[in-house]
């Protein structure tokens, strides 16, 4: 038996923001996802909810190390001497020394913001820290297990961790979700269908069908062919649950898989810029670069935005049913979306580097 329990990390104050899950089985536990620092309380509230030992906890594991994600890893650690942080073997450094990663969160949230939301955000002790492997699985009990996917295309440090155990009744394990950071997609609760759905497992929750998806094209390390290629691995996973950071599980279904492809190649051709470039890319030719147009001629931020938003809204027709503050948090990742976009475009626009 295992279970797998849904944290609401309350980020920026607000409930269904970003999900914290623990996982537990009669041998161990795992928590996948921290939150930022001041969520560090919520989560092991939470495990003392369940009634869950601090030294049964062996892994604490993170998508990434954007803040969101993995601010709380280093004050976890401290708290659960026993566990091991699982990162990707490019962010290990910044959870080592988040200095960087709260320089970058200051400059686009502000100081107040980062005292009220993210708190201090501690380094991981050295000795707890893990630089993973992709493919590798952990056992966390009998035929339960978490297995290490890397993922770029939101970052290249970013990876996927599915969770694999047998059906009830059943002996062979098959992927029952794929805990997907930010690497898939966005789905808050907005976005939902309002049936409930069922899962074979009685202790993990199924949550809601998505109705509309947002991803999250974020700067500076926006990746759109990388991230194709991560969507095509999650599809080859065959999960039964997504358990999305941003906002809780989902059935899975291959249409969720080709709407992201949707939406990330809406990102990059709405542009007729990027579309030349990508292929001149592709194709090593860099004469197509001599008629492209000059930065200055790429969408501004804010029309980039408004598309991006309205990409959204029009998945489901929702624009009628979102509440202030999934509105505004709907904007805000909008505009990181956007400058996460622009970016890249400049970066396609910058002359190749001499080998």
């Amino acid at each position: 038996m295992f279970s797998v329990k849904v944290v609401d990390c309350h980020y920026e104050g607000k409930p269904e923001l970003a999900a914290s899950y623990i996982i537990s089985t009669p041998v161990t536990t795992a928590i996948v996802e921290t939150g930022t620092a001041v969520n560090t309380d919520i989560i092991l509230a939470a495990l003392d909810e369940a009634g869950i030992q601090k030294d049964a906890v062996s892994l604490i594991a993170v998508t990434h190390v954007h803040l969101d994600h993995a601010g709380a890893a280093g004050a976890l650690a401290r708290q659960l001497p026993n566990a091991k942080v699982l990162c990707h073997p490019h962010g290990t450094r910044h959870l080592a020394d988040p200095t960087a990663l709260i320089k970058g969160a200051t400059a686009v949230h502000g100081e107040e913001r980062m005292r009220l939301f993210y708190g201090t955000t501690l380094p991981v002790p050295k000795e707890q820290l893990v630089a993973t492997e992709n493919g590798h699985c952990y056992p966390l009990g009998p035929s339960v297990s978490l297995q290490v996917h890397h993922s770029p295309g939101h970052a290249p440090h970013h990876q996927f961790l599915s969770l694999h155990a047998p059906l009830p009744g059943g002996d062979t394990p098959v992927c029952v979700g794929v805990f997907t950071g930010d690497g898939f997609a966005a789905s808050y609760s907005f976005m939902r269908r309002p049936e409930s759905a069922r899962c074979p497992w009685p202790n993990v929750p199924a949550g809601r069908p998505t109705a509309s998806l947002m991803v999250h094209a974020i700067p500076p390390q926006f990746d759109p062919v990388a991230w194709h290629g991560s969507l095509d691995l999650l599809a080859g996973l065959q999960p039964h649950l997504i358990f999305f950071t941003h906002y809780g599980p989902a059935p899975f279904t291959h249409e969720m898989i080709q709407a992201a492809h949707r939406m990330v190649r809406t990102h990059v051709f709405r542009c007729p810029i990027a579309f030349i470039l990508l292929r001149a890319r592709a194709q090593d030719d860099y004469v197509a670069l001599v008629a492209a147009p000059s930065a200055a001629e790429l969408p501004s931020i804010a029309s980039l935005t408004t598309e991006v938003t309205a990409l959204v809204r029009a998945q489901q027709q929702i624009a009628a049913t979102v509440p202030d503050d999934f509105s505004d948090r709907l904007q805000v990742d909008a505009n990181l979306c956007a400058h996460g976009i622009t970016m890249w475009r400049q970066k396609q626009l910058s002359p190749p580097k001499k080998q």
